[in-house]
């Protein structure tokens, strides 16, 4: 099918009047072209260095975090508050609860992703992955959230027995609450403050987007095949409440060789090997619900996209389990690996759930055009995110084998000319990933097209009549055990979910959370801390430089206890960051590790001229020019990467 027949067939069919499930599916699906159009650019970037360049709001690290906050939080995250909006009063046989809180959910969620984006453009980054976002903006959106987690637990009832989309979205939500609170706790300092962030980062992606996708799948499957729901069996609470638990479990693998404590790294390798059984509980679940339905996934677009992205989240749990390993670790650890990881859950696993929820509700009022549409979309974004995804894994071995292969031959460090050695070859597969993602960001829009021209109603059952009435639920009360066994027993009633939740929540954060975080060395100085990371006057705006223009994610601050970090310096010990707030261990190595930098360029002149004008002496170079700055904040970033000493 050509672009072409689409728009003209999209463009044919009748408006229909759009409640909030389906408005917030169109704005989150905006934030997702966007994101897309973001991670389009960047990737492109990486290939010219001087796209876009003396803008700073188009630079790589502005850009960077904000198409991921588009992604995750206006696309995922949105999208997935709309699917609970549409499922649960379809499941429960209610109205939606307060249309009205839903609305102003929506409006006070899409402002705070939208505002505090702006604020990451143009550099009010807080300095952590995927919490970029300014505390200001974190408030409005905690409001949002507040509000919208309301909304779906009073549309779920307080005495119904929920079925499993129903429960999977009241968990979620509440969920994403207390995580949005706990990961935006100011103030954090140094090593601690990447423990916070790598509990943020495991928490969102298994007790959130993991669930509430399950939770689409769940309601999906009987809808597309007329099989019987998954509904209280005890396989689907084994592997919802193990999935939600483990995964958060998994935050340490973030902090494999970091300066956090050896014993938490063993937990994160441990769990990351243990979730392997939790996803096979949640394979096996799905392949019970399709038992007998299977030739209906070849005829159901949306049911491929369901199934494609649990083949794609079976993979994350694969490759999750790779990179929580120190013999994988010590290779693929700061390369294109660790984004390869994320685009495989953000624009594989949960995005092609939520694309399966959209084309399921649009295939329900618009018929085979939606179907056709949507097939289109498939191939591209498999293609697309295949391409991507193939040339980020090859490019991540090939990175982390020559740092080792460096280090064993003795050659030149792979920092100043002697990183041409990782950067230059991968030249060919940053080719390949702009094409692959340059497919898929078309896909965003055929499915935006279609959101916006075929007046697809996501409306669930009751919704457009009125507030839902509650009274039944006020008058009742029920009485049940709390202590009652919550994951194989008993009916799976509001408030049991809900203790549950929260009782699983504050046990994984307290244990890979907090704990770790009291240990005594992280807040204690050490002598390079004293000596030249107490940073103030021209250091400390310079430090604030580096951290707006998203040097971090290019260049780490960390020299681990690895082979492949042999001649960096001395291993970066945890009481090094004491005074950073946030610590800038950094993510990835797109350039040198800059821990001990000083140690290697101490000539002021040079370092301002390279950063101005990367290519001018090193014409492989992937870094962006920062002649957009001023000369203040040129001179101020200069002066802080002069502490940045042994």
């Amino acid at each position: 099918m050509s672009v072409t027949e689409i728009i003209d067939e999209v463009q044919s069919a009748a408006p229909e009047e759009r409640p909030v499930a389906r408005l917030q599916l169109i704005i989150a699906g905006v934030f997702l072209v966007f994101g897309t159009l973001g991670l389009l650019i960047i990737s492109i970037q990486l290939v010219a260095p001087g796209f876009l360049g003396g803008v700073g709001f188009l630079s790589y690290g502005r850009m960077l975090p904000n198409a991921m906050s588009d992604v995750v939080n206006g696309w995922l995250v949105l999208g997935s508050i709309a699917a609970a909006f549409a499922i649960v009063p379809r499941v429960t046989g209610a109205r939606l609860a307060s249309p009205t809180t839903a609305f102003v959910a929506l409006g006070m969620t899409t402002l705070g992703y939208l505002a505090g984006g702006l604020a990451v453009l143009f550099g009010g980054s807080e300095g952590r992955y995927l919490l970029e976002l300014p505390l200001w903006a974190d408030a409005i959106v905690l409001v949002g959230l507040i509000a919208a987690a309301r909304v779906v637990s009073a549309t779920a009832g307080r005495d119904r027995d929920l079925t499993a989309p129903a429960w999977f979205f009241v968990a979620a939500m509440w969920w994403l609450v207390l995580l949005h609170i706990v990961g935006n706790i100011p103030g954090i300092t140094g090593v601690n403050s990447a423990i916070l962030t790598s509990f943020y980062r495991a928490g969102l992606v298994g007790m959130f987007l993991a669930i509430a996708g399950l939770g689409i799948v769940a309601y999906l499957i009987p809808a597309e095949t007329g099989a019987s729901a998954p509904n209280n069996r005890q396989l689907t609470r084994l592997g919802f409440w193990s999935l939600a638990f483990v995964w958060a479990w998994t935050a340490p693998r973030f902090l494999v060789f970091s300066p956090a404590p050896d014993w938490l790294e063993t937990i994160g390798t441990m769990f990351s090997i243990g979730l392997v059984v939790p996803a096979l509980i949640v394979l096996a679940d799905i392949a019970v619900t399709m038992r007998g339905s299977w030739d209906k996934a070849f005829a159901s677009v949306p049911l491929k996209f369901a199934l494609a992205g649990a083949g794609m989240f079976a993979l994350a749990v694969i490759v999750n389990l790779v990179q929580s390993l120190r013999s994988a670790g010590g290779i693929v650890q700061f390369t294109e690996w660790m984004s390869a990881y994320d685009w495989l859950l953000y624009l594989g696993a949960f995005s092609f759930w939520l694309f399966a929820f959209g084309y399921h509700e649009m295939a329900k009022h618009t018929g085979a055009v939606a179907t056709r549409a949507a097939a289109f979309h498939l191939r591209l974004s498999t293609v697309g995110l295949a391409l991507a995804l193939g040339s980020m894994w090859v490019a991540g071995l090939q990175q982390g084998l020559y740092w080792v292969g460096a280090a064993n031959a003795q050659e030149a460090l792979p920092v100043g000319d002697g990183a041409l050695g990782f950067v230059a070859p991968l030249a060919a597969h940053h080719v390949v990933r702009v094409i692959g993602i340059g497919l898929y960001f078309v896909g965003t829009l055929v499915f935006l097209m279609v959101l916006l021209g075929r007046g697809a109603s996501v409306a669930a059952v009751g919704e457009l009549g009125g507030e839902a009435d509650d009274a039944e639920d006020a008058d009742e009360e029920v009485e049940e055990d709390l202590f009652e066994d919550i994951v194989t027993v008993g009916p799976m009633r509001r408030r049991r979910v809900t203790v549950g939740a929260v009782g699983l929540f504050l046990a994984s954060f307290l244990f890979v959370g907090l704990f770790p975080m009291l240990e005594g060395d992280h807040t204690s100085p050490t002598l390079l801390a004293d000596a030249a990371r107490e940073y103030e006057g021209d250091a400390a705006d310079g430090r604030r430089v580096y951290l707006a223009e998203g040097c971090w994610y290019c260049h780490t601050q960390q020299v681990r206890a690895a082979v492949s970090d042999v001649g960096l310096g001395g291993v970066s010990l945890p009481g090094d960051y004491a005074y950073e707030t946030p610590g800038l261990l950094g993510e990835q190595r797109m350039g040198p590790d800059l821990m001990h930098l000083a140690e290697r360029t101490n000539d002021p002149a040079a370092l301002a001229a390279h950063l101005a004008d990367p290519q001018a002496a090193r014409s492989w170079s992937t870094m962006p020019s920062y002649d957009y700055l001023s000369d203040a904040e040129m001179s101020a970033l200069v002066a802080y990467l002069g502490t940045l000493e042994d």
